[in-house]
């Protein structure tokens, strides 16, 4: 699902629980825009993200850390640094609290930052009047959430990779997604990886038409030989996806500048699958901005819906 399309499906529901990770991170945090973390400083390039990864860093520490490698080394990332990667995951969860098929958490991360941004292909948009600018990535808002549902890898997978995602998840007025690759090749398993550009469109009241540019794609990586913690399986999916230029939009009140998703889904034990998504998001419109106010949280309610969704269609064996 290219979770970066905005149903606003309001929900109501109880706030997710704050034990799922081992965070001081309560679910509030995501509408709480008075993070004290050092995330305004863009000057920094960061390492070069050109070269092969190097597979012997240490595991991250905390979950930004976490989700910044994920987003990072997603082109490069092999054994053992995947095994790494997927053992820091279930060591950041709580198997207990996630025993609870209602938990979840959602909050803040750290921001996005230049070095993150050189490994998007962002552009000006194809009817560019020479006025688009690179946006500064400490603008996007940095979202998470936490969830387990019951579905196996495998499914998992016929449902990322799909083509018609607008049949499996209804709501765009239309959708196109391309493979820059075999998609049934990634499904059967001889290749690892598969790319993909969309393009979406969506029409809904107070914001009217929009229409995204995405970039995206899957990998199916190694787990160790022994599964960490509650990790069951030989292998996780990791997916990364991007506005690759800012959102077409009928009401001149709504912008969409940035948009950028990496999730990991790990199989769990008992035949689940835990789904750690990191978001950052730059928007501002007739319902504000997710730097404040119930957009954030609207976004987390919207994430956690799709994956009820997602749910579903593995209990039906969709596709």
């Amino acid at each position: 699902m290219d979770r970066s399309l905005p149903f606003l499906l309001l929900l109501v529901g109880a706030c997710g629980r704050s034990d799922v990770l081992r965070l001081d991170t309560d679910c509030g945090d995501a509408s709480d825009t008075s993070d004290t973390s050092d995330t305004s400083d863009t000057s920094d390039t960061g390492s070069d993200t050109s070269d092969t990864v190097d597979p012997t860093p240490s595991a991250p520490e905390d979950l930004p850390a976490l989700l910044e490698a994920l987003w990072l080394e997603f082109d490069g990332l092999e054994a053992p640094r995947a095994g790494v990667l997927a053992t820091a995951m279930t060591d950041l969860l709580d198997e207990d609290a996630l025993a609870d098929p209602d938990a979840w958490l959602d909050g803040r991360q750290d921001r996005f930052t230049a070095a993150m941004q050189a490994v998007a292909e962002l552009g000006p948009p194809p009817d560019d009047d020479g006025s688009w600018t690179l946006p500064d990535p400490a603008k996007a808002t940095p979202l998470f959430v936490a969830t387990r549902f019951p579905c196996t890898l495998d499914q998992l997978a016929r449902i990322l990779v799909d083509r018609d995602q607008d049949e499996l998840f209804p709501g765009p007025d239309s959708y196109t997604r391309t493979w820059n690759g075999d998609g049934n090749a990634f499904l059967s398993g001889s290749t690892q990886s598969l790319d993909w550009q969309v393009r979406i469109t969506t029409t809904m009241a107070l914001l009217g038409t929009i229409t995204r540019s995405l970039r995206g794609g899957i990998r199916r990586l190694p787990l160790p030989a022994t599964p960490p913690a509650q990790a069951v399986g030989d292998s996780f999916l990791l997916t990364r996806s991007w506005l690759a230029w800012p959102a077409e939009t009928s009401s001149e009140a709504l912008t969409i500048t940035q948009d950028h998703l990496v999730e990991a889904w790990l199989p769990w034990a008992g035949g689940d699958i835990v789904h750690l998504l990191g978001q950052w998001r730059e928007e501002d419109g007739p319902l504000g901005s997710p730097e404040g106010g119930a957009l954030a949280p609207l976004y987390v309610q919207q994430m956690k819906a799709v994956d009820e969704a997602t749910a579903d269609l593995c209990a039906a064996g969709t596709p």
